[in-house]
């Protein structure tokens, strides 16, 4: 049987996080054991001298380039072997067991319609996307992942050694730093999940482009069902897909 465990990343000014309270943690145990949910919690104050350099090398969502990529390297050591599904905490849903995810090997991120950042023009060697997602509107997004241990670690010393130290205060969080790694096809290769197989991020989707089917989610436009909905950004009013099907 597959060792799967899905993983979530947390930081606050409190020495705990209450994640059994989130979307994520509440869709999750219905279809799951709750053993198999890892949520990795970083008290900010105990790390403010960090952040502090953080943005001033990285500017706008700093944090997120130390929390979910920095810090999480010691902290994933720590896990044991296996697959993980990284996950957002407070936008995504889980809407099966995570045991019937058919993975078959690669570090695989979701995709979605909306460019982010789109402010990469210092970035060398390469400066922009390969002109098939640019002509089809498909980019990186880093809410959902799935990789094993060995390949997350690969990628976070490659992302540590090669791609934080340029420095560029445009990356815009860690979506941006896993795009410079994409767009230059740096090793560990990532895979995106073009047609959302596994995750849907719904930024410049509407809800009219799902219908429920049983206990997931049916994508129109991909004909596929993926097993988590990202309901990230703004433009419908977030989280309108989860709420308007009822998803927790």
């Amino acid at each position: 049987m597959k060792d799967i465990k899905l993983l979530s990343i947390t930081w606050s000014n409190d020495q705990t996080f209450d994640y059994k309270n989130t979307i994520l943690y509440k869709s999750f145990i219905k279809h799951n054991n709750e053993n198999d949910f890892i949520n990795i919690h970083f008290n900010r104050n105990e790390y403010s001298e960090l952040e502090k350099d953080f943005e001033n090398n990285y500017g706008y969502q700093s944090e997120f380039v130390l929390y979910k990529i920095f810090l999480l390297k010691e902290k994933l050591k720590e896990i044991d072997d296996g697959i993980i599904i990284y996950c957002d905490t407070n936008d995504v849903v889980c809407l099966d067991n995570i045991n019937n995810l058919n993975y078959n090997g690669g570090t695989i991120f979701s995709s979605e319609k909306n460019r982010y950042p789109n402010d990469n023009s210092s970035w060398k060697p390469s400066s922009s996307y390969p002109e098939w997602n640019l002509n089809n509107n498909i980019y990186l997004n880093s809410g959902l992942i799935v990789t094993t241990k060995k390949l997350y670690l690969n990628l976070l010393d490659n992302i540590i050694g090669n791609v934080i130290p340029l420095n560029y205060k445009n990356f815009g969080g860690d979506q941006g730093v896993y795009t410079y790694h994409y767009i230059n096809n740096l090793s560990p290769k990532i895979i995106l999940d073009e047609t959302c197989e596994f995750f849907v991020s719904t930024y410049l989707t509407s809800p009219n482009c799902f219908e429920k089917i049983g206990e997931r989610l049916k994508h129109k436009l991909t004909n596929t069902t993926p097993m988590f909905i990202h309901d990230n950004g703004l433009n419908f009013g977030s989280p309108r897909i989860i709420k308007n099907f009822n998803l927790i």
